[in-house]
């Protein structure tokens, strides 16, 4: 899987210059290898709408903290994907993350 993940950002980079891209069909199987696996145990991406990315974590110490760090991930969000697709990143608290 991580060699996998490691060539994944050059073959997606066609698929997200469309205007719209299913970047949650993109970004959830992938969330561990973007995220990291700390971060992908405790929040996930749900939502992605006029370039503002919705996490969800279960914890309100998370989404605090997924707060504190939005332009942290979205700015390795964006690298991943390797355009600045991810304009805003908004955090919600909700049901369990897995």
């Amino acid at each position: 899987m991580e060699k996998i993940a490691k060539i994944l950002p050059a073959v997606l980079k066609s698929q997200v210059r469309r205007t719209e891209p299913p970047l949650i069909e993109i970004l959830a199987p992938l969330w561990p290898c973007v995220a990291g696996k700390a971060m992908s145990e405790h929040c996930r991406p749900v939502a992605f709408k006029q370039g503002t990315l919705t996490l969800t974590t279960e914890c309100p110490t998370w989404k605090t903290q997924l707060q504190h760090m939005a332009e942290e991930i979205r700015a390795e969000v964006n690298s991943y994907l390797g355009r600045p697709v991810v304009k805003r990143l908004r955090v919600l608290q909700g049901k369990q993350v897995h």
